[in-house]
Formats: structure tokens, C-alpha cells, sequence
């Protein structure tokens, strides 16, 4: 039965028959590869070893100078008197429920801003102290300063007014 087909019509069949085995070959091996996948994602998690860095290799009396043996005094932001450092404090970002993670946006002198974070030091000495949302408490040879975050205030025109 074959045999009568003209060879056209032999040549489109074997062409179909060879896409067909491509296509089941692509399914079953996507199906296989999503399985794996979905397989990989049930997993339950590694259980991690968590680290702390040791610091054997630091003698305890070098530390000793930096440290602070009663602890630090809360000071109140309004007694700290203003930073008369060139350091411009362009923005805060505040995180309230993780202090460590709050960042300031400082520039000095007209350079490009950098970001901070609490305990970072300043180009010049200085140390960042404390990040509140308004002012960044900067600890400068011993002394607290702060700097305000400054803030430009915003003139209205009315609609009426001619622009010119």
C-alpha cells in the first residue's frame, strides 16, 4: 500500500513523523527537568552553621583605650551643641525598628554625597554617633556634635500670577 503513494506524499509523512518524535522528546524532557525542579524546592533547608568571627589575635589591653567601662550616657539631641565641621547632611533614611541599618547621605564641601551608616568614619575623623530623622549625632575627638538635615522651604505662587 505503500508502494502507491507518490514519493511526495512519502517525504511529508517521514518530515511529520520526525517532528512528532521532536516534539514528544521536548515534552518528556521538560516534564523531567520541571520534575527535578520541583523536587530540588521540596527539600527541607540545610540547617546553617552560624559563625561568629573570633578575635584571638587581638590583645585584649589594645582595645582596652577604644572601650567604654560604665557604658555610654544617652545625651538628649538638644544639648548637643551643632557640628561647625564642613559636612553637609543631604538626607536621612531611618529605621526605626533596626538602628544599625539607618543611613545618612553626608557631603563635604561640595564633594559628591556618601552614605553612611552608625559607626562609619568621616573623611577628617569623626565617627557617626547616632542617626535620628532629623539630625545625625557625629562623634568628633571625644565630643558629640550633630548635624541638621537642612530644609529648603517651599515658596507658593498663586495661579493668578503672571510667570514672566
Amino acid at each position: 500500500m505503500l508502494l502507491n503513494i507518490p514519493s511526495q506524499f512519502k517525504l511529508l509523512i517521514a518530515l511529520c513523523c520526525v517532528l512528532a518524535t521532536f516534539v514528544i522528546l521536548a515534552v518528556v524532557y521538560t516534564g523531567l527537568e520541571w520534575y527535578r525542579d520541583w523536587q530540588l524546592a521540596k527539600q527541607p533547608l540545610p540547617a546553617l552553621a552560624v559563625t561568629t568571627p573570633r578575635h584571638d589575635k587581638m590583645d585584649p589591653l589594645e582595645s582596652l583605650p577604644n572601650t567604654h567601662l560604665f557604658g555610654t550616657a544617652l545625651v538628649a539631641v538638644t544639648q548637643v551643641p551643632l557640628s561647625r565641621s564642613q559636612f553637609q547632611l543631604t538626607g536621612i533614611v531611618k529605621n526605626m525598628e533596626e538602628a544599625e541599618t539607618s543611613k545618612a547621605y553626608i557631603a563635604l564641601n561640595g564633594m559628591p554625597t556618601k552614605i553612611y551608616r552608625i559607626g562609619d568614619t568621616l573623611p577628617y575623623g569623626g565617627k557617626i554617633y547616632d542617626i535620628t530623622p532629623d539630625t545625625v549625632i557625629l562623634q568628633n575627638d571625644g565630643q558629640l556634635e550633630k548635624l541638621l538635615l537642612t530644609r529648603e522651604s517651599l515658596v507658593f505662587k498663586s495661579r493668578n500670577e503672571d510667570v514672566s
